[in-house]
């Protein structure tokens, strides 16, 4: 078998191959991970704003702080580190990203923002790249991505 580094630390904080990973990374998201799901961060943008558009900038805050908690289950992560499009992480990674994307559509259709769905393509994709970033040890990659993300919300179409 060929073994490739992967761009994840265990929960052990060793780097491991692929195959190792895979056996010790849960394959079902641990209570660490709730925070990264569609729930965790509605609950965590409702604490912030109570209006959709600062719910939306709200995600960079909620973001920001669960990367100071760590990576585990990070779907952002997990699709990106995962080769396997089929793998059983990275369809979970998938079905979550995907759960997230219709969040943040909700929320730029409650803000009466036109074409939601790809409002929200482009959110999520400044989320990634935020996260990605923290993740290569950027620490300005999130606070960064906010400030665009807050140009990319005041210059997109309204209703």
């Amino acid at each position: 078998l060929e073994f490739r580094r992967v761009l994840f630390r265990s929960r052990y904080g060793l780097w491991c191959t692929r195959q190792t990973c895979l056996r010790v990374a849960p394959i079902h998201p641990s209570p660490a991970g709730d925070r990264w799901h569609r729930k965790g961060l509605e609950d965590a943008v409702t604490r912030e704003a109570t209006d959709p558009a600062g719910q939306l900038l709200a995600t960079f805050l909620a973001v920001e702080s669960w990367v100071a908690d760590g990576f585990e289950d990070c779907p952002f992560i997990v699709a990106m580190a995962e080769p396997d499009r089929k793998s059983p992480r990275r369809l979970m990674a998938s079905t979550q990203l995907d759960a997230i994307r219709s969040f943040l559509e909700l929320l730029a259709d409650l803000a009466g923002l036109t074409d939601p769905a790809q409002f929200a393509m482009a959110w999520q994709m400044l989320l990634r790249g935020a996260v990605v970033g923290a993740f290569n040890g950027d620490a300005d990659a999130i606070p960064a991505a906010g400030h665009a993300a807050r140009l990319l919300l005041d210059g997109w179409g309204r209703r």
